[in-house]
């Protein structure tokens, strides 16, 4: 058997969750990158590669989700009226999760911490809860998928279950 990664897969990962290969970089980020072209510089460009990475993390997680038994039900939901989204909604032992997805090159360190705040995350669900759950009650979990891709095709993957450790299923 093949070396195992942190999702458990081992070499079957990068295939399971559809990771390809990252773009590297034409040209260095930061204050002292130099722009090539009006509107096309360094930074929009990391804007850009950083969104593409962030939707494949997103698919990856969904299919990792369902690899563990989740039911996704929702995602990439936004709100018209609130900041913010949210980037799984599953079902897990009739608990609804909602999952917050980071993705970071293995360039920029370690594992990404969520980008909403836990006010932020519970009013979002309650807003996707209140126009989408067909339960009148059902408990509620956040968890947290976290990446590093670390090139090619290949990703750690850490999941955190209850990252707010709100629920008692």
């Amino acid at each position: 058997m093949g070396k195992q990664s942190a999702c458990g897969f081992g070499q079957r990962c990068a295939a399971r969750f559809g990771f390809l290969p990252c773009a590297a970089p034409a040209a260095p980020y930061g204050p002292h990158a130099t722009r090539h072209a009006k509107g096309a510089g360094p930074d929009r460009l990391r804007r850009s590669e950083m969104k593409e990475m962030h939707e494949r993390a997103v698919k990856a997680a969904a299919r990792y989700a369902e690899i563990k038994g989740y039911e996704v039900v929702d995602r990439d939901w936004a709100s018209e009226a609130l900041a913010g989204r949210i980037d799984l909604v599953a079902k897990d032992d009739g608990a609804y999760v909602f999952i917050e997805v980071t993705a970071v090159d293995r360039s920029e360190g370690g594992f990404a911490e969520g980008r909403l705040t836990r006010e932020q995350l519970e009013v979002l669900a309650a807003t996707w809860f209140a126009d989408n759950a067909p339960d009148a009650e059902a408990p509620v979990r956040f968890d947290a998928i976290d990446m590093i891709v670390v090139g090619g095709s290949k990703a750690l993957l850490r999941h955190h279950i209850n990252k707010l450790g709100c629920y008692e299923g």
